[in-house]
């Protein structure tokens, strides 16, 4: 199998990128090794530069018909219960043509995104399949192994991969290229819960070391 470019990682960014270069005629292959979707169901809060990009490539109806609109954002800092500051923020001040934010479910918005680009004849989907690494023939000349569920062991050549798997990549590590990394002690917890008609906004509570996000989904 030959294309221009592989990807693997079909989340928002590999399919996103992969969108733009179809678009442009660019022979593109895009190969996601979860066959369903993720079992965390988590939002993506665009910005409104991304939001700008949506428009630009054509989505921004759909994205925002998927989502829920995010006008302002408080911060409230307390020790004990004393309120040490509240700050507001209020995205319509900004100078911007989308001045506001969305909140999006992460897979709906990768539907979305591999819908448009599956209608371009130069973007391919493999799904599931999963990189396994390259066999050399000498670079920069390299051919991607990959393992497909219904097509059994692919042989993919291109001239540019590129990993969108996220922060374990093993394209990078494939390749040898070495990332340095910044541990933080940040713990996360993510959740979701049915939500109240009262959180129609964003709001952070913060204590100490500690801090809340809620952030609404449209449902």
């Amino acid at each position: 199998m030959k294309t221009n470019v592989f990807i693997s990682g079909g989340g928002v960014s590999g399919l996103l990128l992969g969108l733009m270069l179809a678009r442009n005629g660019i022979d593109v292959t895009v190969a996601e090794k979860d066959a369903k979707p993720s079992v965390k169901y988590k939002g993506e809060l665009l910005q409104p530069k991304s939001l700008e990009l949506m428009n630009r490539i054509g989505l921004l109806e759909e994205v925002e018909a998927a989502g829920f609109p995010i006008r302002t954002t408080s911060i409230t800092e307390y020790d004990g219960s004393r309120v040490l500051q509240k700050i507001k923020y209020h995205y319509e001040k900004i100078d911007h043509s989308f001045n506001k934010a969305l909140m999006v479910p992460h897979e709906e918005l990768k539907e979305i995104i591999r819908r448009c680009a599956e209608a371009y004849p130069s973007f391919h989907f493999l799904n599931p399949a999963k990189f396994n690494g390259f066999r050399e023939e000498g670079i920069p000349k390299r051919t991607a192994l990959v393992t497909h569920k219904q097509q059994g062991e692919l042989e993919i050549k291109a001239d540019f991969f590129i990993g969108a798997e996220g922060r374990v990549s093993p394209v990078r590590k494939s390749l040898g290229i070495q990332l340095t990394e910044t541990e933080y002690n940040h713990y996360f917890l993510t959740v979701t819960f049915p939500r109240p008609e009262s959180i129609t906004e964003g709001e952070m509570i913060v204590r100490g070391h500690s801090f809340l996000g809620l952030f609404p989904l449209p449902d």
